[in-house]
Parts: structure tokens; sequence; C-alpha cells
């Protein structure tokens, strides 16, 4: 094919493309189409005549749809590429001038105008649709008309390169022009695939009555007396205890993501509820105060959005109305879907925004012939928030994020084996997806989790909370104490000092849960092989027999005194006494078997002694930040209340402080159902029931 008959070929196709949009338009010889004049010549005119009301209608009923208009148009198109351009652009003209002759079409603009005006508000709405119609009808054209003259010039290019490669021989061209002829049809195959996503991706003005319809059934369906009854029902009770938390700053453990609670939580603050209310079992009563029917419109609207998105889902992916409404009803007339979606849950968030990931990121793949668009853009991030928040209102959302993720990467597998696109290309989709869809999401996640643990600074308070023991225990000891306690708690009028020192009065607590306090009574150990010492055990609650006076292990001729004479830190490695702050006692431990083991020479057992021993001291041993072992005895790091996690080990009997997971003598009343505590010699550094927090730290320095 010479040059001249390639440009030739090409400017008839153009001249087809311009007469296919006047072809469109002027099907049934519309009257709705009189305000549109396309002029492919100086003397060529179309205007649309006056024609009665009546017949307006008619016509308008027999137009076809912009879903068939735009098929058409496809087709010629299509035909265009195909066969001798130059022939079906005669044709099409023959057929247009003969159309253009009618007498009908002869009337002047006065005419018409006046007929305009004389049909008033039918006119009107023909002029709407046909508006409608023109506009996306010229649109999609466009696009294709402009994919096709890429595909011409691509076609040039190659055949240019083609040619430059004739001087090497006869069996090189032949393989020259193979390949060109391989890569033009590839290049065809994949504008015409665009094209028909394009077709597809296109919503008529029948679609949209029909999402129109399906919007409102849905809303309606859900928003039926929702006010009623104004009790709890399932498992509203728990949700409002998690506002109430929220509203007073107090801690409270969940299993699911914050995103679903703080939407609520935000609602009942706006109605100016400040959590007074105690939620009680299915069936109590609703104060006036709490805005419990607007929270349950809120999830409603949220599941009712979900019929409406899996239409347009199915829309985009080429379905047809009919599949894609019936699709819809399921969801809108689900009585399971319908019933939760009605209540002030979590489903209705997390279904909406699990559809929404799946229609965004089906309306981005609609955009890959135009990557980097702002539509291209803006449905990827749109994607990635939708992600986000799924996986923000429970943790199943994380299965929609990870679907859309598999998704991503088929993308881009699919990229990399495009010839069409480069490294730098690909490189590109690449880093857009990674920060859209893998960092935005889990930067919400992270966001949102910064906001819930800003609205609960507080302790739980028991009397207030009836899960807050359970709250309290799932926690850490360091996080725990990291909270500010409720009024009237035996924290209250004790501060905390940072700095541990000798003649600090300390509280022992360890980190096994539940957490025990070093505890010990005036009450000698009965058992038969027993020392006869006083008791000391674990105990859950703090009273004043859970206070220990830190003091030296030894005086000397220079500190005669247990108490130094100057400030001193207690450090990593100190030898230390504990002496009891109500019986005077020291912490003590000794080569006699405890009560559960009277055989077993690894325990020893731990008592509160009198007198002045060898056996009453300990060396205390600082734990790693993230308890992997011990800190090295030379590196003489501060003991921090509240931060340090210690082992106390027996400086003689080689053992340490060890909690035991069994009651004291469970069977015996003098146990008085406190936890075991004895000195064990073979332990791991990690062993967690060996290690223990000052969780309460006052001295007079």
């Amino acid at each position: 094919m010479t040059k001249g008959h390639s440009a030739r070929k090409k400017n008839s196709a153009k001249q087809n493309v311009s007469i296919a949009h006047l072809d469109v338009f002027a099907k049934q010889d519309a009257p709705s189409l009189s305000s549109i004049t396309t002029t492919t010549s100086s003397s060529t005119t179309i205007t649309a005549t006056s024609l009665k009301t009546s017949a307006s209608l008619g016509s308008l009923k027999q137009r076809s749809s912009v879903a068939t208009l735009l098929n058409e148009g496809l087709e010629d198109l299509d035909h265009n590429l195909n066969e001798d351009h130059f022939g079906v652009s005669q044709e099409i003209s023959s057929q247009y001038n003969n159309r253009s002759k009618h007498p009908s079409q002869q009337s002047s603009s006065s005419t018409a105008s006046s007929t305009l005006s004389s049909t008033g508000t039918i006119n009107n709405h023909v002029s709407f649709w046909n508006w409608l119609t023109a506009s996306r009808v010229a649109s999609n054209l466009q696009l294709l008309e402009e994919q096709r003259e890429e595909r011409y010039n691509y076609m040039e290019r190659r055949k240019r390169y083609a040619s430059s490669k004739l001087s090497s021989g006869k069996q090189q061209e032949g393989r020259g022009q193979s390949d060109d002829t391989e890569s033009e049809k590839k290049l065809t195959k994949h504008t015409w695939d665009m094209a028909k996503v394009y077709r597809a991706y296109d919503l008529t003005g029948k679609d949209w009555v029909v999402l129109s319809a399906l919007t409102i059934l849905s809303l309606s369906v859900r928003m039926w007396h929702i006010d009623f009854p104004d009790q709890v029902i399932l498992g509203e009770g728990h949700m409002g205890n998690y506002i109430n938390s929220y509203l007073k700053y107090d801690y409270s453990f969940d299993v699911h993501p914050p995103l679903g609670k703080l939407l609520l939580t935000y609602i009942a603050k706006r109605s100016t509820y400040n959590g007074s209310h105690t939620f009680g079992g299915i069936g109590s009563q609703y104060p006036s105060s709490l805005p419990f029917t607007t929270m349950r419109v809120v999830t409603a609207t949220m599941g009712a959005l979900v019929a409406p998105i899996a239409f347009l889902t199915l829309k985009a992916s080429g379905q047809s109305v009919s599949t894609a409404m019936m699709a819809a009803l399921l969801i809108t007339l689900d009585n399971a879907l319908t019933t939760h979606n009605r209540l002030m849950a979590l489903d209705g968030p997390l279904l909406f925004f699990s559809a929404l990931s799946i229609l965004s990121w089906n309306m981005f793949s609609k955009q890959s012939p135009r990557p980097f668009s702002f539509r291209w853009w803006s449905w990827l991030l749109m994607a990635g928030v939708a992600m986000g928040g799924a996986m923000t209102t429970k943790l199943s959302g994380a299965l929609t994020a990870g679907t859309v993720l598999l998704l991503a990467v088929f993308s881009m597998w699919q990229k990399a084996s495009d010839e069409s696109v480069n490294a730098i290309r690909w490189g590109q989709h690449l880093v857009a997806h990674v920060g859209a869809l893998l960092v935005l999401p889990v930067t919400i996640y992270l966001a949102l989790f910064h906001v819930h643990f800003s609205l609960q600074i507080n302790q739980p308070n028991p009397g207030t909370s009836i899960q807050a023991d359970y709250d309290l225990n799932v926690l850490s000891l360091s996080y725990r104490n990291s909270l500010t306690p409720p009024i009237n708690s035996p924290r209250d009028d004790m501060n905390v000092w940072r700095d541990v020192a000798y003649g600090s009065v300390i509280q022992l607590t360890s980190e096994v849960s539940p957490q025990m306090h070093l505890h010990s009574i005036p009450d000698i150990l009965p058992y038969v092989h027993s020392s006869g010492q006083q008791q000391v055990a674990g105990y859950a609650h703090s009273d004043l027999n859970t206070h220990w006076l830190v003091t030296l292990a030894e005086t000397t001729p220079e500190e005669p005194l247990e108490l130094p004479l100057q400030l001193q830190y207690l450090k990593n490695g100190d030898r230390i006494k504990l002496r009891h702050l109500t019986s005077r006692r020291v912490l003590h431990s000794h080569d006699v078997r405890p009560h559960c083991c009277p055989i077993d020479k690894l325990m020893c057992e731990v008592s509160a002694y009198h007198a002045n021993d060898v056996n009453n001291h300990w060396v205390v041993e600082v734990v790693e930040p993230n308890g992997d072992g011990i800190v090295d005895a030379r590196n003489r790091v501060p003991v921090i209340a509240l931060e340090s996690m210690i082992r106390l080990r027996h400086e003689y009997q080689d053992c340490h402080l060890y909690v035991r997971n069994n009651k004291l003598a469970p069977e015996e009343s003098w146990g008085y159902g406190r936890q075991e505590i004895i000195c064990l010699k073979t332990t791991k550094a990690t062993a967690h029931r060996t290690m223990w927090r000052i969780t309460q730290n006052v001295h007079d320095f």
C-alpha cells in the first residue's frame, strides 16, 4: 500500500466516522433532534421538521436507546476498518442526501422554533433525552475515532520500519512483514476490545431509572418503622457499652477495629448524649436522651446502598440490565441482610465498604485505556479508601482487601506481558498500585486506631462497667498502669514516682494474668514440713499488706543504717532487702520445701522472717524491654516504676521469686484463696512467671 493510498484511506475513514455521527443522530427521523445540526460541507445542513405532538411522542418511543445507538455506531466503525472505506463512505453519503431531500425536512428554522414553542412541556422532555443521547453517543464515538487514528499512525510507523529493512534480504523482509502483520492484528484487537469495554461501561436512561428505583426500594424496606422497638435488640447492648466507653474516655476491649463504633459515637456525641445510660440485656428500655433511631438510620442507609452498588458493579462488568437488577433485588429483599442492617451494629458499614471496594476496582479497570487520568486515579484511590474502611470496621473486612490485592497482582502480571507497556511505565503502575491499595488502607487503619487509643485514656470503672474486670485482665501490666485509674481507686491518694530509691515503699506485681501482688499476712505457715515463718503469697487486690520497703542488703561503717544517708536510686544488679511495711519482717527464702512440693529440691519456700539473715538478700535483675533476656549486671541501668520489668534472684539459694499457677493450700482455709509463691532454681531468663513490675512507688526524697 503506497503512502498516498494510505492517506486517502485514512481521510476516507475519518469522513465515515463523521457521517456515522449524522446517521446515529438522524435515525427514525426523530423531531427531538431538531436542535442538532451537523455540517459535512458548506452546502449541507440537517434541520428537523415541525411535526405534531402525537408524532413526536410516537417517534420518541421508536427511537433506540443510547446503548443501541452506540452499538450501531460501533458496528459502522468496525465495518469501516475491514471493508472498502471509500465505497461505504459513498453509500452512507447517498443515504444521507436522500434523507435530507425529504420534503418534511425542508422547513425553515423559524417554523421549527414555532412548533417547539407550541408543544410546551412535552418537547422540553424530548429535548432533554435528545441531549442526553447525543452527548453520550458523541463522546463515545469521539473516543473510538481517536483510538482509530492512533491505530493508523501506528500502522504507518510499522510500515516505514519494514521499508527500512528491505535491503537486508528477502528472508528478513518476509519475517518483518509477518511481524508487522502480527503486531497490527494485536493492536486492532486491543483497540476493538477497549471500545467494547467502554460500551459496557456506559449507562443508559433506562439504567438510571432502574438504579433509582432499586435505591428507593432498598431504603424503604430498611427504614420502615426503624424506631420500633425502642428497646435493646440483640447486640445493641454491647455496642452501647462501647459508645459509653468512648464518651467517658474509658478503656474497653473489643475484638473488632474501631471505625463502626467511632461513627456511632460521633452521632451520639452530636446529640449531646453523655454516656450515662447503662445498657442492660435484650429488651431493656432506651432513654429519651439516646439517639438510637439516628444510629439505626445510619447503619441502615449504609446497608441499603449495597443493592445499587451491586447493580452498578454488574453493569460495569458487561452484564444485562435484567441480570444486574435481579442481583440487586435479591440483596434488597433478603430477610437476614435487612434485619442486620436495621440494627445499631457493624454489619451495615462492613457490607457497604466491601461492596464499594469491588465496585471501585471494577470501575478502575474500565479506565485502563487511559492510565493516570483523573478518573483512573479517582477510582484507584476510592478502592484504597474503601478497603481501609472495610478493614477498620471488622476484621473480616480484610478478606475483601485481600481479594482486591489479588486482582491487582493479576493486573500487574498482565501488564508485564504487554508489549505496549515498557519497564518505566510498568514501574509507574506498580508504584501507583502499591501506594493506593496497600499504603493508603494501612494508613487509614493505623490512623483510626490512633483516634481509638486517644479516646481511651482511663481505666474502666468496675462500678459503672460490667466488663471492667475482663477489660483490665486482657491488658499487660505496663499498659494498664499507663491508664488513669478511676475515682476512689486505691491509687488515687498515692503518687507513683518514676525513680525507685532506697527508702521507697513499693508494690510488686507479677506479669502473669491474672496479676498478683506480693502479699504477706502475720499468720504463720501451718503445714507439717514448713519453717513456721510468716506467710507470703500472691494476692489479686491492693491493700496495705502488699507494700514493701526497699532497704540496703547489708550495713557498713559508712552506711550504718538500712537506708542510705543520701539519695540513692535502685539499679540493675543491686543487692537489697524487702521489708514488709505492716509486720516489719523481711522477704526470706531458704532450703525448705514449699507446701506444694515437699520433695522437690528445685523449689524453695518463700516467707517473711524477723531476724537478720543472709537468706534475706535478693539481687535485682532488670529484664530487657522486649523480654528476650536480662540486662548484663555490668550495665547499671536504673529501675523505673511501671516501666522496668525485674526479676528477684535469691543471692544464696540461686533461685528466682516465682508465681505458681496454683492456689496456696486450696483445700485448707489458711490459704485464703491466694496464689502460691515459691523460689524456683531452674528458670529461663524469659520465664514470665518470674517477672515483676513496680506498680506503686512513694518515697520522701
